[in-house]
């Protein structure tokens, strides 16, 4: 049996890009959050749950992480969060997510009902949210 090693290259899961186009994304957040290779790490969970919990403040959220190339357009995040991208393809469009973006609001209201069980809560510390973790020399949050 081979050994388990700390690589990334041992996730056997979708691409990010994958599940955002099948639309799996939630389903494999939930569903891989305690795995050993889990899809987002504490700070980006941090981040997705601000975000689910209230999505029209979208544009303040990235700003806050300083995710924005130029506030308030919306513009992808530099920093190379998933969530970051996440939240900066949002829409609004009477209520409900633009399906043509990165989640739809299905996926955002399954996520809400998630974080509001509690169940990811021992695994989320760190990320602009709660001042832990820091930014690395690339601008990316780390834990």
């Amino acid at each position: 049996m081979p050994s388990q090693s700390d690589s990334t290259t041992d996730y056997a899961g979708p691409s990010a890009r994958e599940m955002i186009h099948s639309h799996t994304l939630a389903h494999n957040i939930i569903t891989r959050h305690d795995d050993a290779y889990p899809v987002l790490g504490p700070s980006e969970l941090v981040l997705l749950r601000r975000f689910v919990m209230a999505p029209d403040t979208h544009h303040e959220i990235l700003k806050d992480c300083d995710m924005l190339e130029n506030p308030p357009t919306g513009e992808l995040p530099r920093q190379g969060s998933l969530v970051g991208y996440i939240i900066a393809n949002y829409e609004e469009s009477d209520g409900q997510a633009n399906i043509k973006l990165a989640m739809t609001a299905k996926e955002i209201a399954d996520l809400k009902k998630w974080f509001e069980s509690g169940a990811p809560d021992k695994s989320m510390e760190g990320g602009c949210e709660t001042g832990k973790g820091h930014k690395d020399a690339d601008g990316v949050w780390r834990d």
